[in-house]
């Protein structure tokens, strides 16, 4: 079955001034990532990952290059536009879990869906079916601080999902957890893969690197290796 591009990257420089100086994070990097792939980013500390991953959620936008997004250029979006395409196309797995503290564990896996204009009686449906998918069905009513590392990746991941993006950045997902919970965690992610979505996983640890079906490795901000698992 053939699939289609989803994501080129053509070129992709990322300069930022230091005062006198210029840092370059990412130097003229190509990449193309298909619908369905999962890709791992990996590289030391200060490799370029951490922008790359920025560049590819709309977060931060290149100095030189073009961003295709299924064919549409994002290179240079305003913060409106941006905020639009990453709402409906992006979803984003942290590994601070980047959960709104005094909201439930329901309220937030809901808080994309208010932003994407959902009625109400729909976001209900939709959270709880993407929370009890994570096996969070219990705990819903659960504010972040009553909930263990593994549940709050497990409610961000639904939160990630409940747009039904085109894409899935996880960065450092696993970073904060236990080898046992990070096992369980990468089970969710391949079960999410196994279903259709793309997912493109962010790790400075090799064995998690691993789990995905190819692996990007950078280095002073350029791609260095790229290798099939």
């Amino acid at each position: 079955m053939s699939r289609n591009l989803l994501i080129k990257l053509e070129k992709i420089s990322k300069i930022y001034k230091m005062g006198e100086t210029n840092l370059k994070a990412l130097n003229k990097v190509d990449l193309e990532i298909m619908e369905g792939d999962f890709l791992g980013i990996m590289g030391a500390s200060g490799s370029g990952k951490s922008t790359l991953m920025n560049i590819l959620g709309i977060l931060d936008f290149p100095t030189e290059g073009v961003y295709l997004l299924k064919n549409k250029d994002v290179s240079s979006l305003n913060d409106k536009e941006a905020s639009k395409i990453r709402n409906k196309e992006i979803g984003f797995v942290f590994q601070t879990f980047n959960l709104i503290q005094g909201l439930t564990a329901f309220e937030n896996v809901e808080m994309p869906l208010i932003y994407a204009g959902v009625p109400k009686r729909r976001r209900k449906e939709i959270a709880e079916f993407y929370l009890e998918k994570m096996g969070m069905a219990d705990r819903m009513k659960h504010k972040p601080n009553q909930l263990s590392g593994g549940q709050r990746q497990r409610v961000a991941i639904a939160r990630a999902l409940v747009n039904e993006p085109s894409i899935i950045l996880a960065d450092e997902p696993t970073g904060n957890l236990d080898s046992k919970t990070t096992e369980e965690i990468l089970s969710l992610f391949h079960q999410i893969h196994r279903e259709g979505k793309t997912i493109v996983l962010v790790t400075h640890e090799p064995d998690v690197g691993r789990e995905t079906e190819r692996i990007i490795v950078l280095r002073d901000g350029k791609i260095i290796e790229e290798r099939i698992n």
